[in-house]
């Protein structure tokens, strides 16, 4: 299974012609599933975390995620950005 936040999904599934892609919610969205819950559950094996923007909100959510899988021992690739 593929999990996604929103732009990413979407850009997958019009670009990238894969259709099967499950919207996984950022940290600040109290919704499930959340990246949070399911690094914490052992539920995903890779964290890709590429930045739509440069914002103090998308910095603040891209380190919660980063965070998360370090600790949770999920590999992460990361932009240098923000590496």
């Amino acid at each position: 299974q593929l999990y996604a936040t929103k732009t990413t999904r979407e850009f997958f599934m019009t670009q990238g012609g894969i259709g099967n892609v499950i919207l996984a919610y950022k940290p600040g969205v109290h919704r499930e599933p959340n990246v949070l819950n399911m690094l914490k559950q052992g539920k995903l094996d890779l964290v890709i975390n590429v930045p739509d923007s440069m914002d103090s909100q998308a910095l603040s959510e891209g380190f919660k995620m980063r965070r998360a899988a370090v600790d949770s021992g999920t590999p992460v690739l990361v932009v240098i950005k923000t590496a």
